[in-house]
């Protein structure tokens, strides 16, 4: 799947989304290499539920994508990136 240059945000809930600190910051570890939600909670140290709240609505506004799935011990782990490499606020 291919990486776009940049993405506009156009409503409030996607910047509400972007603009939690904590999403924010695994919306940029995202950016440097992709991770599933169970890597990004042992390396933050945070409960799973925590990180997989934020990847969802991250993934709910447009912000992340599954780039590849692995099955380990009959459970499918997604890997998931930034659709965009970078984020503006549309001029509206």
């Amino acid at each position: 799947m291919t990486q776009h240059s940049y993405m506009m945000i156009e409503n409030h809930e996607q910047l509400k989304a972007v603009s939690d600190p904590f999403r924010s910051h695994i919306l940029t570890m995202l950016v440097e290499r992709a991770y599933t939600g169970q890597q990004l909670a042992k390396t933050l140290e945070v409960p799973r539920s925590k990180v997989h709240y934020a990847l969802h609505e991250l993934e709910k506004n447009k912000f992340i994508k599954v780039v590849h799935k692995e099955e380990k011990k009959s459970v499918v782990q997604k890997f998931l990136k930034p659709w965009q490499k970078a984020t503006f606020l549309a001029n509206n």
